[in-house]
């Protein structure tokens, strides 16, 4: 079982995906990183990839020499494989 001390509390990362606590196991004294993704986030994240795919494309119907479409499909990708 994992815990959380006083200390690493107030050194917890805030990402718009997940919330990353520093950690350690009880008995083994060995560092773990906990990570716990908020529900519906991914629902949320899709909805900005969607938006930024559509500005993605109206800029490269301007003429502007950018692939930032293929950049959204990746990213996209990355949502997925966890």
């Amino acid at each position: 079982m994992a815990f959380v001390s006083e200390e690493e509390k107030t050194k917890d990362y805030l990402f718009k995906i997940v919330l990353v606590h520093q950690a350690g196991l009880r008995g083994d004294k060995i560092d773990v990183v906990v990570k716990v993704q908020h529900p519906g986030i991914r629902d949320l994240m899709m909805t900005d990839i969607r938006n930024l795919q559509a500005f993605a494309l109206y800029i490269q119907k301007n003429d502007v020499k950018f692939d930032l479409f293929s950049v959204t499909k990746e990213m996209e990708k990355k949502i997925y494989v966890n």
